[in-house]
């Protein structure tokens, strides 16, 4: 038992070196995020009547607001924290939008600056990631499913072997 406790131990570490998370997969963790602040920030805005302002930012989604105007039916929290992007780094809010949407949200992207075109928005179509075939999650599950029946093996040899050994009785 301790043996396949080992393998897995090693499978895991093994996995987990080979298949870091890639800029690609940051930049898709980022878009999805971005699709989940912006629902808060509209579920804010239909209990409240106003988004919140550029001064009260992603805070007032977590924290009643204590800057102007401090909504009286406020009704969160709306998230449980402050969400930061892949990169470590918090999500940048902006109402009135000057990108022509309702509000601007925006992660700085891998570089941490603003303003440049790795940036990852809710104004702009994300550049499209090229992935090679197989795509690197792909690998991790292959790689997971091939430990998985590796272990699987060493349960059935294991048992086996036992089986035989065991004295007849």
């Amino acid at each position: 038992m301790a043996s396949i406790f080992i393998l897995l131990l090693l499978s895991k570490a093994f996995c987990q070196t080979i298949h870091p998370i890639s800029q690609a997969s940051r930049t898709k963790i980022a878009i999805a995020q971005i699709c989940v602040i912006s629902s808060a920030i509209a579920s804010y805005q239909m209990t409240i009547g106003i988004f919140p302002t550029t001064e009260q930012g992603l805070q007032a989604l977590y924290e009643k607001p204590i800057i102007p105007p401090i909504p009286q039916n406020w009704d969160g929290p709306y998230m449980e924290r402050e969400p930061i992007d892949p990169w470590g780094k918090p999500y940048q809010y902006r109402y009135p939008s000057i990108h022509g949407k309702k509000f601007d949200l925006w992660s700085f992207g891998p570089d941490g600056k603003d303003g440049t075109d790795d940036d990852i928005t809710n104004w702009a179509k994300a550049p499209q990631q090229k992935e090679s075939f197989p795509s690197s999650t792909t690998l991790a599950i292959i790689i997971y499913l091939i430990t998985a029946f590796a272990i699987i093996v060493a349960i059935v040899f294991l048992l086996k072997a036992r089986k035989c050994n065991t004295p007849p009785g």
